[in-house]
Protein backbone atom coordinates (compact mmCIF):
# COMPACT_ATOMS: atom_id res chain seq x y z
CA UNK A 1 0.00 0.00 0.00
CA UNK A 2 1.04 3.54 -0.78
CA UNK A 3 2.78 5.15 2.47
CA UNK A 4 2.46 8.48 4.28
CA UNK A 5 3.54 11.11 6.81
CA UNK A 6 0.63 12.74 8.84
CA UNK A 7 0.34 16.32 9.63
CA UNK A 8 -2.74 17.80 11.75
CA UNK A 9 -4.15 21.17 12.99
CA UNK A 10 -6.31 20.96 16.02
CA UNK A 11 -9.04 22.70 17.84
CA UNK A 12 -10.11 21.97 20.85
CA UNK A 13 -11.67 23.72 24.32
CA UNK A 14 -13.17 20.87 26.01
CA UNK A 15 -12.07 18.52 28.93
CA UNK A 16 -9.29 16.18 28.46
CA UNK A 17 -7.38 13.32 30.21
CA UNK A 18 -4.36 12.80 28.50
CA UNK A 19 -1.94 15.38 26.42
CA UNK A 20 0.81 14.53 24.22
CA UNK A 21 3.77 16.22 24.53
CA UNK A 22 6.22 17.07 21.81
CA UNK A 23 8.41 13.83 21.50
CA UNK A 24 5.64 11.20 22.76
CA UNK A 25 3.54 8.66 20.44
CA UNK A 26 -0.10 8.39 20.31
CA UNK A 27 -1.69 5.21 21.41
CA UNK A 28 -3.27 2.71 19.33
CA UNK A 29 -6.16 3.28 21.73
CA UNK A 30 -5.90 7.27 20.94
CA UNK A 31 -5.60 7.06 17.36
CA UNK A 32 -8.65 4.45 17.10
CA UNK A 33 -10.90 7.18 18.53
CA UNK A 34 -13.50 8.54 16.74
CA UNK A 35 -14.28 12.30 15.33
CA UNK A 36 -17.32 13.30 13.29
CA UNK A 37 -16.38 14.75 10.48
CA UNK A 38 -18.41 18.25 9.81
CA UNK A 39 -16.94 19.07 6.54
CA UNK A 40 -15.90 16.74 3.74
CA UNK A 41 -13.34 16.10 1.61
CA UNK A 42 -13.01 13.43 -1.12
CA UNK A 43 -11.98 11.24 1.17
CA UNK A 44 -14.46 11.79 4.04
CA UNK A 45 -18.30 12.32 3.24
CA UNK A 46 -20.03 14.46 6.41
CA UNK A 47 -21.34 12.57 9.24
CA UNK A 48 -18.72 10.05 8.62
CA UNK A 49 -16.00 9.22 11.20
CA UNK A 50 -12.45 9.79 11.10
CA UNK A 51 -9.58 8.27 13.13
CA UNK A 52 -5.96 8.96 13.42
CA UNK A 53 -5.45 5.00 12.39
CA UNK A 54 -6.78 5.72 9.01
CA UNK A 55 -3.42 7.42 8.40
CA UNK A 56 -1.40 5.32 10.23
CA UNK A 57 0.58 2.54 7.77
CA UNK A 58 0.80 0.16 10.48
CA UNK A 59 -2.79 -0.03 10.94
CA UNK A 60 -4.33 0.53 7.28
CA UNK A 61 -2.18 -1.79 5.11
CA UNK A 62 0.59 0.50 4.22
CA UNK A 63 -0.35 4.01 3.27
CA UNK A 64 2.18 6.56 5.79
CA UNK A 65 1.82 10.38 6.48
CA UNK A 66 3.01 13.27 7.65
CA UNK A 67 -0.47 14.87 9.93
CA UNK A 68 -0.51 18.33 10.28
CA UNK A 69 -3.59 19.48 12.47
CA UNK A 70 -5.23 22.92 13.43
CA UNK A 71 -7.37 23.06 16.50
CA UNK A 72 -9.55 26.02 16.23
CA UNK A 73 -12.89 27.74 17.67
CA UNK A 74 -15.70 29.27 15.43
CA UNK A 75 -15.87 32.16 17.43
CA UNK A 76 -12.58 33.59 17.52
CA UNK A 77 -11.03 36.15 15.29
CA UNK A 78 -7.38 34.58 14.98
CA UNK A 79 -8.38 31.06 13.95
CA UNK A 80 -10.28 32.51 11.09
CA UNK A 81 -7.24 34.76 10.10
CA UNK A 82 -4.44 31.60 9.89
CA UNK A 83 -7.11 29.43 7.90
CA UNK A 84 -6.32 30.36 4.60
CA UNK A 85 -2.21 30.03 5.83
CA UNK A 86 -2.85 26.90 6.67
CA UNK A 87 -4.68 25.62 3.14
CA UNK A 88 -1.61 27.16 1.46
CA UNK A 89 0.78 24.76 2.90
CA UNK A 90 -1.72 21.93 2.00
CA UNK A 91 -1.66 23.03 -1.36
CA UNK A 92 2.19 23.03 -0.86
CA UNK A 93 2.80 19.70 0.13
CA UNK A 94 -0.25 17.96 -1.71
CA UNK A 95 1.96 15.73 -3.76
CA UNK A 96 4.70 15.09 -0.67
CA UNK A 97 1.88 12.49 1.67
CA UNK A 98 1.20 15.09 3.82
CA UNK A 99 -2.16 15.22 5.63
CA UNK A 100 -4.15 18.17 7.11
CA UNK A 101 -6.98 18.25 9.53
CA UNK A 102 -8.81 20.75 11.28
CA UNK A 103 -10.58 19.77 14.87
CA UNK A 104 -13.48 23.20 15.05
CA UNK A 105 -14.87 23.56 18.36
CA UNK A 106 -18.05 25.27 19.09
CA UNK A 107 -19.13 24.41 15.78
CA UNK A 108 -22.04 27.08 14.74
CA UNK A 109 -21.21 29.34 17.30
CA UNK A 110 -21.27 31.47 14.45
CA UNK A 111 -19.63 29.28 11.43
CA UNK A 112 -21.00 25.92 10.91
CA UNK A 113 -17.95 23.05 9.99
CA UNK A 114 -18.75 23.85 6.39
CA UNK A 115 -18.69 27.59 6.18
CA UNK A 116 -15.49 27.68 7.95
CA UNK A 117 -14.32 25.13 4.92
CA UNK A 118 -15.14 27.10 2.37
CA UNK A 119 -15.40 30.50 3.54
CA UNK A 120 -12.07 30.68 5.30
CA UNK A 121 -9.97 29.01 3.02
CA UNK A 122 -9.49 27.07 -0.43
CA UNK A 123 -13.04 24.79 -0.68
CA UNK A 124 -13.11 21.39 0.36
CA UNK A 125 -9.75 21.41 2.03
CA UNK A 126 -9.03 20.86 4.73
CA UNK A 127 -10.90 18.18 6.45
CA UNK A 128 -12.60 19.75 9.14
CA UNK A 129 -14.17 17.57 12.24
CA UNK A 130 -16.50 18.39 14.54
CA UNK A 131 -14.67 18.81 17.74
CA UNK A 132 -17.48 18.98 20.18
CA UNK A 133 -19.01 15.63 18.76
CA UNK A 134 -16.05 13.76 18.55
CA UNK A 135 -15.72 11.15 21.43
CA UNK A 136 -12.53 12.07 22.06
CA UNK A 137 -11.35 15.80 21.12
CA UNK A 138 -7.87 17.07 18.93
CA UNK A 139 -7.80 19.39 21.73
CA UNK A 140 -7.72 17.27 24.37
CA UNK A 141 -4.88 15.35 23.30
CA UNK A 142 -2.85 18.15 21.77
CA UNK A 143 -3.63 21.50 23.21
CA UNK A 144 -0.15 23.57 23.96
CA UNK A 145 0.73 24.41 27.23
CA UNK A 146 -1.42 27.70 27.09
CA UNK A 147 -4.70 26.13 26.17
CA UNK A 148 -5.08 28.39 23.74
CA UNK A 149 -6.69 28.64 20.08
CA UNK A 150 -5.28 27.97 17.52
CA UNK A 151 -3.20 25.42 18.56
CA UNK A 152 -1.17 23.49 16.03
CA UNK A 153 0.57 19.90 16.20
CA UNK A 154 3.00 18.26 13.33
CA UNK A 155 2.99 14.15 13.81
CA UNK A 156 5.71 12.10 12.41
CA UNK A 157 4.46 8.92 10.03
CA UNK A 158 5.42 7.07 13.39
CA UNK A 159 2.44 8.50 15.13
CA UNK A 160 4.52 10.70 17.30
CA UNK A 161 3.96 14.54 17.80
CA UNK A 162 7.33 16.15 16.60
CA UNK A 163 6.41 20.30 17.07
CA UNK A 164 3.36 22.33 18.96
CA UNK A 165 4.71 25.50 15.95
CA UNK A 166 3.30 28.77 17.00
CA UNK A 167 3.18 30.84 14.72
CA UNK A 168 3.12 29.37 11.53
CA UNK A 169 5.89 31.34 9.64
CA UNK A 170 7.82 32.03 12.44
CA UNK A 171 7.95 29.38 15.71
CA UNK A 172 9.61 27.48 18.33
CA UNK A 173 9.32 23.98 19.10
CA UNK A 174 7.60 24.53 22.22
CA UNK A 175 6.54 21.69 24.82
CA UNK A 176 3.04 21.94 25.56
CA UNK A 177 3.38 20.40 29.00
CA UNK A 178 5.94 22.60 30.57
CA UNK A 179 5.70 25.64 28.15
CA UNK A 180 9.40 25.48 27.72
CA UNK A 181 11.21 25.64 24.41
CA UNK A 182 13.12 22.01 23.51
CA UNK A 183 14.51 21.22 20.55
CA UNK A 184 12.93 17.58 18.97
CA UNK A 185 15.10 16.00 16.41
CA UNK A 186 16.78 18.63 14.73
CA UNK A 187 13.98 21.60 14.67
CA UNK A 188 14.92 24.39 16.56
CA UNK A 189 11.96 26.73 15.22
CA UNK A 190 11.87 28.99 12.07
CA UNK A 191 9.27 28.17 8.92
CA UNK A 192 6.65 25.52 9.74
CA UNK A 193 7.04 24.27 6.37
CA UNK A 194 10.51 23.76 6.53
CA UNK A 195 9.49 21.31 9.16
CA UNK A 196 7.32 19.65 7.62
CA UNK A 197 9.83 18.64 4.45
CA UNK A 198 11.90 17.54 7.34
CA UNK A 199 9.10 15.08 8.49
CA UNK A 200 8.90 14.36 4.47
CA UNK A 201 12.61 13.78 4.24
CA UNK A 202 12.49 11.41 7.18
CA UNK A 203 9.58 9.41 5.87
CA UNK A 204 11.21 8.59 2.45
CA UNK A 205 9.91 6.00 0.29
CA UNK A 206 7.28 5.14 2.70
CA UNK A 207 5.59 8.69 1.63
CA UNK A 208 6.26 8.48 -1.44
CA UNK A 209 3.29 8.14 -4.17
CA UNK A 210 3.12 4.52 -5.72
CA UNK A 211 3.74 4.55 -9.87
CA UNK A 212 3.13 1.18 -10.25
CA UNK A 213 0.27 0.46 -12.84
CA UNK A 214 -0.08 -3.96 -11.97
CA UNK A 215 -2.90 -4.18 -9.52
CA UNK A 216 -3.13 -7.96 -8.79
CA UNK A 217 -6.45 -7.86 -6.59
CA UNK A 218 -7.91 -5.34 -7.56
CA UNK A 219 -7.97 -2.66 -4.45
CA UNK A 220 -6.83 0.44 -6.27
CA UNK A 221 -3.31 -0.31 -5.42
CA UNK A 222 -0.16 -0.62 -7.25
CA UNK A 223 1.62 -4.17 -6.65
CA UNK A 224 4.59 -1.85 -5.59
CA UNK A 225 2.87 -0.46 -3.09
CA UNK A 226 0.24 -2.88 -1.83
CA UNK A 227 1.30 -4.58 1.77
CA UNK A 228 -2.29 -6.03 1.55
CA UNK A 229 -3.11 -8.46 -0.60
CA UNK A 230 -6.56 -9.00 -0.27
CA UNK A 231 -7.03 -12.71 -0.40
CA UNK A 232 -9.76 -14.43 1.55
CA UNK A 233 -8.10 -16.76 3.44
CA UNK A 234 -4.60 -15.90 3.30
CA UNK A 235 -4.36 -13.62 6.40
CA UNK A 236 -0.57 -13.69 6.70
CA UNK A 237 0.01 -12.78 2.81
CA UNK A 238 2.02 -15.34 1.86
CA UNK A 239 -0.17 -16.22 -1.02
CA UNK A 240 -0.75 -20.19 0.21
CA UNK A 241 -3.77 -20.97 2.12
CA UNK A 242 -2.53 -23.13 4.55
CA UNK A 243 -2.54 -24.38 8.42
CA UNK A 244 -0.90 -20.91 9.36
CA UNK A 245 -4.15 -18.90 8.47
CA UNK A 246 -6.30 -21.26 10.64
CA UNK A 247 -3.78 -20.27 13.47
CA UNK A 248 -3.49 -16.84 12.96
CA UNK A 249 -7.60 -16.77 13.13
CA UNK A 250 -8.19 -18.98 15.64
CA UNK A 251 -5.29 -16.60 17.40
CA UNK A 252 -7.88 -13.26 16.19
CA UNK A 253 -10.96 -14.62 17.31
CA UNK A 254 -9.21 -15.79 21.31
CA UNK A 255 -7.99 -12.40 21.08
CA UNK A 256 -10.98 -10.30 20.69
CA UNK A 257 -12.17 -10.91 16.93
CA UNK A 258 -12.35 -7.92 14.68
CA UNK A 259 -11.04 -5.69 17.64
CA UNK A 260 -8.36 -8.10 18.28
CA UNK A 261 -5.15 -5.40 18.88
CA UNK A 262 -1.95 -7.77 17.52
CA UNK A 263 -3.34 -8.09 13.69
CA UNK A 264 -3.89 -5.80 11.14
CA UNK A 265 -6.44 -4.22 9.35
CA UNK A 266 -5.23 -6.22 5.76
CA UNK A 267 -5.23 -9.34 7.90
CA UNK A 268 -8.83 -9.23 9.69
CA UNK A 269 -10.59 -8.17 6.53
CA UNK A 270 -8.98 -11.46 4.58
CA UNK A 271 -9.51 -13.76 7.97
CA UNK A 272 -13.56 -12.44 7.47
CA UNK A 273 -14.65 -15.26 5.15
CA UNK A 274 -18.19 -14.89 5.97
CA UNK A 275 -17.99 -11.00 4.88
CA UNK A 276 -20.26 -9.81 8.16
CA UNK A 277 -17.91 -7.59 9.50
CA UNK A 278 -17.12 -10.20 12.44
CA UNK A 279 -14.33 -12.84 13.21
CA UNK A 280 -16.09 -16.44 14.88
CA UNK A 281 -15.61 -20.08 14.63
CA UNK A 282 -17.89 -19.87 10.88
CA UNK A 283 -14.50 -18.35 9.28
CA UNK A 284 -12.42 -20.73 10.70
CA UNK A 285 -14.50 -23.60 9.30
CA UNK A 286 -14.72 -21.32 6.20
CA UNK A 287 -11.01 -21.21 5.85
CA UNK A 288 -10.69 -25.15 6.70
CA UNK A 289 -13.03 -25.66 3.85
CA UNK A 290 -10.84 -23.83 1.45
CA UNK A 291 -7.68 -26.01 2.69
CA UNK A 292 -9.75 -28.61 2.30
CA UNK A 293 -10.94 -27.95 -1.12
CA UNK A 294 -14.46 -28.57 0.10
CA UNK A 295 -15.82 -24.90 0.31
CA UNK A 296 -19.67 -24.46 -0.81
CA UNK A 297 -19.81 -28.12 -1.44
CA UNK A 298 -21.80 -29.09 1.43
CA UNK A 299 -25.61 -29.11 1.69
CA UNK A 300 -27.18 -29.26 4.92
CA UNK A 301 -30.66 -29.79 6.09
CA UNK A 302 -29.90 -30.34 10.14
CA UNK A 303 -29.86 -26.69 11.18
CA UNK A 304 -30.44 -27.27 14.77
CA UNK A 305 -27.73 -28.41 17.62
CA UNK A 306 -29.22 -29.20 20.99
CA UNK A 307 -27.42 -28.71 24.31
CA UNK A 308 -28.10 -31.00 27.09
CA UNK A 309 -26.41 -30.27 30.86
CA UNK A 310 -25.25 -32.30 33.47
CA UNK A 311 -23.23 -31.29 36.78
CA UNK A 312 -20.58 -34.22 38.27
CA UNK A 313 -19.30 -32.74 41.16
CA UNK A 314 -17.96 -29.03 40.70
CA UNK A 315 -17.66 -29.73 36.64
CA UNK A 316 -20.54 -28.94 33.89
CA UNK A 317 -21.05 -31.55 31.01
CA UNK A 318 -22.47 -29.93 27.92
CA UNK A 319 -23.38 -32.57 25.25
CA UNK A 320 -24.36 -30.88 21.95
CA UNK A 321 -26.56 -33.34 19.66
CA UNK A 322 -26.45 -32.66 15.76
CA UNK A 323 -25.28 -34.62 12.45
CA UNK A 324 -24.34 -31.30 10.94
CA UNK A 325 -22.54 -29.18 13.44
CA UNK A 326 -18.79 -28.91 12.23
CA UNK A 327 -17.64 -26.26 15.51
CA UNK A 328 -18.29 -24.27 18.18
CA UNK A 329 -17.36 -21.06 19.70
CA UNK A 330 -18.04 -20.79 23.32
CA UNK A 331 -17.68 -17.59 26.16
CA UNK A 332 -18.22 -17.97 29.60
CA UNK A 333 -18.90 -15.25 31.31
CA UNK A 334 -17.42 -16.36 34.76
CA UNK A 335 -14.06 -17.71 35.05
CA UNK A 336 -13.62 -21.27 34.41
CA UNK A 337 -10.79 -23.40 35.36
CA UNK A 338 -10.32 -25.42 31.82
CA UNK A 339 -12.53 -26.64 29.17
CA UNK A 340 -11.76 -30.34 27.92
CA UNK A 341 -13.51 -32.69 24.99
CA UNK A 342 -14.57 -35.54 26.03
CA UNK A 343 -13.77 -39.06 23.87
CA UNK A 344 -13.16 -37.82 21.01
CA UNK A 345 -9.91 -37.26 19.56
CA UNK A 346 -11.04 -35.82 15.62
CA UNK A 347 -11.51 -32.22 17.31
CA UNK A 348 -9.73 -29.92 18.37
CA UNK A 349 -10.27 -27.21 21.03
CA UNK A 350 -7.97 -23.89 21.19
CA UNK A 351 -8.97 -21.50 24.13
CA UNK A 352 -8.34 -18.18 26.06
CA UNK A 353 -9.02 -18.69 29.77
CA UNK A 354 -6.77 -15.39 30.63
CA UNK A 355 -9.14 -12.81 29.60
CA UNK A 356 -12.30 -11.65 31.32
CA UNK A 357 -14.81 -13.16 28.96
CA UNK A 358 -13.27 -16.98 29.00
CA UNK A 359 -13.38 -18.31 25.16
CA UNK A 360 -13.07 -21.84 23.42
CA UNK A 361 -13.25 -22.67 19.87
CA UNK A 362 -13.77 -26.50 19.03
CA UNK A 363 -13.49 -27.58 15.21
CA UNK A 364 -12.11 -30.31 13.08
CA UNK A 365 -8.96 -29.67 10.83
CA UNK A 366 -10.02 -32.92 8.55
CA UNK A 367 -13.46 -31.05 7.95
CA UNK A 368 -15.04 -33.55 10.47
CA UNK A 369 -18.80 -33.11 11.87
CA UNK A 370 -19.79 -34.22 15.88
CA UNK A 371 -21.12 -37.55 14.47
CA UNK A 372 -23.92 -37.06 16.65
CA UNK A 373 -23.01 -35.61 19.65
CA UNK A 374 -20.32 -34.31 21.35
CA UNK A 375 -19.68 -33.54 24.96
CA UNK A 376 -17.16 -30.88 26.43
CA UNK A 377 -16.03 -30.65 30.67
CA UNK A 378 -16.11 -27.32 31.99
CA UNK A 379 -14.14 -27.66 34.86
CA UNK A 380 -15.37 -25.56 38.14
CA UNK A 381 -18.27 -24.62 35.56
CA UNK A 382 -21.03 -26.47 38.05
CA UNK A 383 -22.17 -23.00 39.39
CA UNK A 384 -22.50 -21.60 35.43
CA UNK A 385 -25.89 -19.82 34.56
CA UNK A 386 -26.54 -21.00 30.74
CA UNK A 387 -28.72 -18.10 30.34
CA UNK A 388 -26.46 -14.68 31.70
CA UNK A 389 -22.83 -16.87 31.58
CA UNK A 390 -22.69 -19.13 28.49
CA UNK A 391 -22.69 -18.34 25.01
CA UNK A 392 -22.47 -20.59 22.33
CA UNK A 393 -21.98 -20.35 18.55
CA UNK A 394 -22.45 -23.09 16.26
CA UNK A 395 -21.72 -23.75 12.24
CA UNK A 396 -22.06 -26.38 10.28
CA UNK A 397 -19.88 -28.11 7.59
CA UNK A 398 -20.67 -24.75 5.38
CA UNK A 399 -19.41 -22.57 7.37
CA UNK A 400 -23.27 -21.13 8.35
CA UNK A 401 -24.44 -20.61 11.74
CA UNK A 402 -26.99 -23.14 12.73
CA UNK A 403 -29.59 -22.68 15.34
CA UNK A 404 -28.70 -23.50 19.15
CA UNK A 405 -31.41 -24.87 21.76
CA UNK A 406 -30.87 -26.03 25.10
CA UNK A 407 -32.80 -29.18 26.27
CA UNK A 408 -34.57 -29.11 29.34
CA UNK A 409 -35.38 -32.66 29.80
CA UNK A 410 -36.60 -36.19 28.08
CA UNK A 411 -38.65 -34.48 24.71
CA UNK A 412 -39.95 -37.81 23.19
CA UNK A 413 -42.48 -40.65 24.38
CA UNK A 414 -42.79 -44.15 23.53
CA UNK A 415 -46.82 -43.89 23.88
CA UNK A 416 -48.18 -47.55 23.28
CA UNK A 417 -47.21 -51.06 22.12
CA UNK A 418 -50.02 -52.80 20.31
CA UNK A 419 -50.45 -55.88 20.28
CA UNK A 420 -48.24 -56.69 23.19
CA UNK A 421 -47.88 -60.06 23.71
CA UNK A 422 -47.63 -59.85 19.81
CA UNK A 423 -46.68 -62.26 16.88
CA UNK A 424 -45.24 -61.30 14.54
CA UNK A 425 -45.98 -57.36 14.23
CA UNK A 426 -46.83 -55.21 17.04
CA UNK A 427 -46.97 -51.02 16.23
CA UNK A 428 -44.91 -48.62 18.18
CA UNK A 429 -46.63 -45.30 18.86
CA UNK A 430 -43.88 -42.15 20.08
CA UNK A 431 -44.43 -38.43 20.14
CA UNK A 432 -41.57 -35.97 19.48
CA UNK A 433 -41.56 -32.80 20.80
CA UNK A 434 -38.68 -30.91 19.62
CA UNK A 435 -37.02 -32.10 16.52
CA UNK A 436 -33.70 -33.55 16.63
CA UNK A 437 -32.02 -37.07 15.66
CA UNK A 438 -33.67 -40.26 17.20
CA UNK A 439 -32.81 -43.73 17.18
CA UNK A 440 -35.55 -46.62 17.70
CA UNK A 441 -34.13 -49.94 18.15
CA UNK A 442 -34.86 -53.30 19.50
CA UNK A 443 -32.50 -55.39 21.72
CA UNK A 444 -32.83 -58.97 23.08
CA UNK A 445 -32.24 -60.20 26.64
CA UNK A 446 -28.39 -60.50 25.69
CA UNK A 447 -28.56 -56.44 25.12
CA UNK A 448 -27.67 -57.06 21.34
CA UNK A 449 -29.08 -54.90 18.98
CA UNK A 450 -31.47 -57.07 16.62
CA UNK A 451 -33.72 -54.29 14.74
CA UNK A 452 -33.69 -50.71 13.91
CA UNK A 453 -36.87 -48.95 13.50
CA UNK A 454 -35.82 -45.75 12.79
CA UNK A 455 -32.33 -43.95 13.20
CA UNK A 456 -31.89 -40.16 11.85
CA UNK A 457 -33.43 -36.49 11.81
CA UNK A 458 -37.07 -36.78 13.25
CA UNK A 459 -39.44 -33.25 13.31
CA UNK A 460 -41.92 -32.43 16.05
CA UNK A 461 -44.94 -34.86 15.82
CA UNK A 462 -46.36 -38.29 16.68
CA UNK A 463 -45.32 -41.27 14.54
CA UNK A 464 -45.75 -45.32 14.31
CA UNK A 465 -43.39 -47.61 13.26
CA UNK A 466 -43.71 -51.12 12.60
CA UNK A 467 -41.86 -53.95 14.05
CA UNK A 468 -41.97 -57.54 12.15
CA UNK A 469 -40.25 -59.97 14.55
CA UNK A 470 -40.93 -63.00 11.86
CA UNK A 471 -37.40 -63.71 11.96
CA UNK A 472 -36.74 -63.76 15.29
CA UNK A 473 -37.22 -66.79 18.12
CA UNK A 474 -39.84 -66.11 20.75
CA UNK A 475 -39.18 -64.02 23.97
CA UNK A 476 -38.89 -60.63 25.44
CA UNK A 477 -36.99 -58.36 23.77
CA UNK A 478 -36.78 -54.23 24.65
CA UNK A 479 -37.64 -51.06 22.42
CA UNK A 480 -35.31 -48.76 22.90
CA UNK A 481 -35.86 -45.23 21.96
CA UNK A 482 -32.75 -42.33 21.92
CA UNK A 483 -32.65 -39.08 21.64
CA UNK A 484 -30.23 -35.96 22.93
CA UNK A 485 -29.08 -38.31 25.57
CA UNK A 486 -32.27 -39.59 27.25
CA UNK A 487 -33.62 -42.69 26.96
CA UNK A 488 -37.18 -44.58 27.48
CA UNK A 489 -37.87 -48.39 27.01
CA UNK A 490 -40.57 -50.80 26.63
CA UNK A 491 -40.80 -54.63 26.76
CA UNK A 492 -42.08 -56.39 24.31
CA UNK A 493 -42.87 -59.99 24.23
CA UNK A 494 -43.23 -61.97 21.24
CA UNK A 495 -45.12 -65.40 21.23
CA UNK A 496 -45.03 -67.87 17.89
Amino acid sequence: MKKYLFIFLMTFTISYSQTYCAGDQISIEDQNATHVVGAGTEEYEVGDSFRLSDWNGDLNGGEYHVIFVDMSASWWGPCQSVAPDVDALEEQFSDFGVKFVTSLSDVGQPYSAQQWQSDFGVSETPLVLDENASSIGMFGLLHDSWNAFPTFALIDHTMTVRAKPWTLSSNGNSNPCDGNSNTINGFSGGSTSNFIQQLVDECGILCEPCSGTLDSDGDGIADECDDCDNLAGDVNDDYLIDILDVINVVNMVLSGGINAPDFTDCAKSDADMTGDASLNILDVIQIINVILGNLNQYVHTDNFVDITSDINGNDLYLTFNSASAAGLEIKFNQKVSDIEIINNDLFTISKNLEINENIALIYSLEGKTFDESLTIKVINGSNLDRENDISILAGNLAGDKMSVRWIEAKNFSLTSLYPNPFNPTTKVDYSVEQAGNLRLSVYNILGQEVAVLHNGFQTEGSYQAVWNAGELASGVYYINMMMNGYTETKKAVLVK
